[in-house]
């Protein structure tokens, strides 16, 4: 117990159905809900090699089910031919030789390229890029940085909005609308706006979910408008760190 692990070997546990890079495991025939919980830490021997994960969530309807995140570096093989042993949990922050590197324990999204919708239509959603995060169940710190931008070739408002939603076609929620804004004063020169960005919020997901990038204008910019993600002069990131650590 000095070193922070607890071990537990009364039922070796098995695979469930996989969803990399979270992963169930079952724990036949007990309740385990009064021993392990959401956010305690684990660790257990399979091939020859040790498993390090954090569990984001659990159930017990004749088995207990225990949903494990395994980050950027680890992963669960099919049990039927690496069976898992050396089961160990713990409550604590930072077990022994427990990797505490959030950059482990982070699903990313980034991209360099310009993303521009020519002509857009007003209020419709783009998804320029097919641009997406995909989450798994837990609890995340989700961080977003970028640079908006728009541009007309006549007088007149212009804006470029954000949105990060779970649909391409609405928008599921509000905790990362952005929007840049501006005006165009002269009648025969260009206005190309541009803005940064961010937002940071948590998300408590009971489900893995695909986060989509969304840019939208509720402005008619004229012939040859555009909105964009200059992405290109500004990485975009996206970052959904583990709040379990």
């Amino acid at each position: 117990m000095k070193t922070g692990w607890i071990p537990y070997s009364t039922v070796i546990p098995t695979l469930g159905t996989a969803d990399a890079p979270s992963y169930p495991i079952v724990f036949a025939g007990v309740d385990l809900t009064s021993m392990l919980g959401v956010g305690m830490k684990v660790k257990f021997t399979q091939n020859s090699a040790t498993v390090f994960g954090i569990i984001t969530a659990i159930s017990f309807s004749t088995n207990t089910t225990v949903t494990l995140y395994c980050g950027t570096d680890y992963s669960v093989a099919n049990t039927g031919t690496y069976p898992i042993t050396n089961f160990n949990y713990s409550t604590q922050k930072a077990p022994l030789n427990f990797p505490t590197n959030p950059e482990k324990w982070t699903v990313t999204l980034t991209d360099t390229t310009l993303r521009r919708q020519s002509n857009p239509t007003t209020n419709t959603l783009y998804n320029v890029g097919n641009l997406n995060i995909v989450i798994p169940i837990g609890l995340w710190i989700t961080k977003c940085q970028l640079t908006l931008g728009w541009g007309r070739y006549s007088t007149g408002q212009g804006e470029c909005k954000f949105a990060l939603s779970t649909s391409t076609s609405s928008i599921s929620t509000t905790d990362f609308n952005g929007v840049v804004t501006g005006c165009n004063n002269a009648t025969s020169s260009a206005t190309d706006v541009r803005g940064g960005y961010y937002r940071e919020k948590v998300l408590s997901l009971a489900a893995k979910a695909t986060y989509y990038t969304l840019i939208f204008t509720s402005q008619d910019l004229g012939n040859e408008g555009f909105i964009d993600l200059r992405n290109d002069l500004v990485p975009l990131y996206i970052k959904a760190i583990c709040a379990y650590l």
